[in-house]
């Protein structure tokens, strides 16, 4: 009787998982006893998708919300009915508000369906908005290798490459453009189109301190003044995709594999990774005449590195440098002023993959996957593990912009959230009434929309829970691939 059991649904439990089952009804015994009070929230659950419950809604005044909380309507809400079986109102679970009943048909349709997605999670969609039209998303695919592996893994990579971008664009959502970058002592943007009669491949390159703070203006003029070339866009047709596939292959026969000076040791050759990987994100963030449509845009930035930084922004020193934990401190700041400013714009996604027998700088690079969104894997060898890596990372994507949102009843609130998170501005935030109206001081931006991708929760109980029942709902707002707005709760 002093507890109160703590569920999910059946069908549903995956997108929410919660670390205890039981808590007290009392808010000081909970705070003394240390029972730990959270939960797991996985919105696009790998697999769970065929359980959610999808409900196309005219707009987002039809959205059925207590008119007290804002909470959205579910499964655990109480519908009341009138004499002949018409919804009289219906009560809040969060809350506990008796709200009015639908206005319109419409109205009670879209309430219907939110309270009757059995599986705990259903995906409000909206139509396009009037105003800015609809559009698909403008993907631009950056492939960035490192240039100082060895032959041989040159040789298994190149193929690796060139299957892996003829399959993406196969896919229905196929990106819009496609640029490679190759790195060793200097970053080198490729020229991916093929013109008859031209050479077999061009390339630019630029020095990896260029990406230094204090050289951001150059190289924003620089970047800006080459990006047609290098970024190439997809055509709409078989033999135009053939033919940026063929591109593709010519410039990755131009990368000459690393020459050992005197017998220098994998990890020890000069590899501007980090500089890199800032040049690819700044030259994809820049606007160009590849988009297509009105729609929002994203860059996924895929890094397939051979080994530790050892030039440029965050480098690594060496073991026989004197200051060496001086040079470790500068890095890791550098590390982390980059990761901050290209995880800001909200619409670039790193992710790194290490091959080639040679260790990567897990602790040193991690900022630039955390703070986009992505993520940093090592592979033994290149082989057929790398490939199968490179296609899942592209397609865990579902969407862009997304914002989450946390509501807690029961005199419990939400204490901390931490996962691939950004801070969500109150100036930011829509007018109550639109599709994302009425989001609470819980909401925060997500650095990326993926599958498999969670956001931990650290709640708190305030007040003693006074009903028989105490509800968390989460409410993430995003727009997929195809530049349609949606609601997930």
């Amino acid at each position: 009787g002093g507890c109160l059991a703590m569920t999910a649904p059946a069908s549903g439990s995956g997108h929410i998982r919660l670390c205890s089952a039981k808590i007290p009804r009392d808010a000081a015994v909970a705070n003394t006893c240390k029972i730990p009070l959270g939960a797991v929230v996985e919105p696009f659950s790998r697999h769970l998708e065929q359980g959610v419950k999808r409900i196309s809604v005219p707009s987002a005044a039809h959205v059925a919300r207590c008119s007290n909380c804002f909470a959205l309507a579910s499964p655990f809400c109480d519908l009341r009915r009138g004499p002949t079986n018409q919804i009289a109102g219906w009560r809040c679970a969060l809350c506990g508000t008796l709200n009015a009943p639908p206005a319109t048909k419409e109205h009670e349709n879209v309430l219907l369906g939110q309270t009757e997605a059995g599986g705990g999670c259903a995906e409000l969609r909206f139509p396009p908005m009037s105003e800015t039209g609809s559009g698909s998303v403008s993907r631009t695919l950056v492939l960035v290798v490192d240039s100082t592996l060895d032959a041989d893994q040159l040789d298994l990579l190149r193929p690796g490459l060139v299957g892996f971008l003829r399959d993406a664009l196969r896919d229905d959502l196929a990106p819009t453009s496609v640029a490679l970058v190759t790195y060793g002592s200097s970053v080198r943007f490729h020229r991916l189109a093929i013109q008859t009669g031209g050479p077999v491949s061009e390339s630019d390159a630029f020095p990896a301190r260029l990406q230094s703070r204090r050289n951001s203006a150059r190289a924003d003029r620089l970047l800006a003044a080459g990006r047609s070339r290098w970024f190439a866009r997809v055509a709409p047709d078989a033999n135009g995709r053939a033919r940026l596939v063929e591109g593709l292959e010519r410039a990755l026969l131009s990368v000459n594999p690393y020459e050992a000076d005197g017998g220098a040791a994998a990890h020890e050759r000069p590899r501007c990774m980090v500089g890199a990987i800032a040049l690819a994100c700044r030259a994809a963030a820049l606007p160009g005449d590849w988009s297509r449509g009105k729609g929002p845009s994203l860059a996924s930035v895929l890094v397939v590195g051979g080994g530790w930084c050892t030039a440029g922004p965050g480098a690594v020193p060496g073991l026989s440098d004197a200051d060496r934990q001086l040079r470790e401190l500068e890095s890791a700041r550098e590390v982390e002023a980059i990761a901050e400013e290209i995880g800001g714009a909200g619409s670039c996604i790193v992710d790194i993959l290490g091959c080639g027998h040679v260790p990567l700088d897990v602790t040193g690079l991690y900022p630039l996957t955390q703070n986009t969104g992505g993520c940093l894997l090592t592979y033994e060898a290149v082989g057929d593990s790398l490939w199968r890596g490179m296609r899942e990372t592209w397609a865990r994507t579902v969407g862009v912009g997304a914002v989450a949102d946390f509501r807690v009843g029961g005199g419990v609130r939400v204490d901390r959230i931490c996962g691939p998170v950004v801070p969500w501005p109150a100036a930011a935030r829509p007018p109550i009434g639109s599709a994302a109206g009425g989001l609470t001081d819980n909401a925060v931006g997500l650095t990326s929309c993926e599958r498999g991708v969670g956001v931990c929760l650290s709640l708190r109980m305030l007040e003693n829970v006074s009903r028989d029942s105490c509800f968390l709902q989460g409410e993430f707002y995003y727009a997929d691939l195809g530049g349609e707005r949606r609601l997930r709760v």
